[in-house]
């Protein structure tokens, strides 16, 4: 038997270059999955609020110091106002969170959201 509970992930990227940890809407903090365990992530999605252009970056990493093979996905690029939903699923390990940053195309700093679902899986 295993104990399965859905996650709702945010995060307002509001730095460029910063990667910084998606938060589980239900506490708050960083989202890390339960040890033991694992999460498999069902979809992602980015909203640029922002009238600039820019890239979000996703990884599955245990700190914000991401290295290539960390990386989710090629960089989902972003118009003006744009939405971008990613749904091919990836499974987080044990202890492992989700990492995002926004890139800028111009000097300007960026504003955009970043949103996810998790099922979380416990066995006992």
């Amino acid at each position: 038997m295993t104990t399965q509970t859905t996650r709702q992930l945010v995060l307002n990227i509001l730095v460029s270059n910063v990667w910084t940890a998606l938060l589980d809407l239900s506490t708050g903090s960083p989202y890390t999955a339960a040890s033991p365990g694992r999460g498999d992530l069902k979809w992602l999605a980015a909203f640029n609020l922002d009238p600039i252009e820019g890239t979000v970056e996703f990884a599955i990493g245990v700190d914000a110091t991401i290295a290539d093979q960390e990386r989710l996905m090629p960089p989902l690029p972003l118009a003006q106002h744009e939405t971008r939903i990613d749904n091919r699923g990836f499974t987080i390990p044990s202890a492992f969170g989700i990492w995002a940053r926004a890139v800028p195309t111009s000097g300007s700093l960026p504003n955009m959201n970043v949103s996810g679902n998790v099922l979380e899986i416990i066995p006992d």
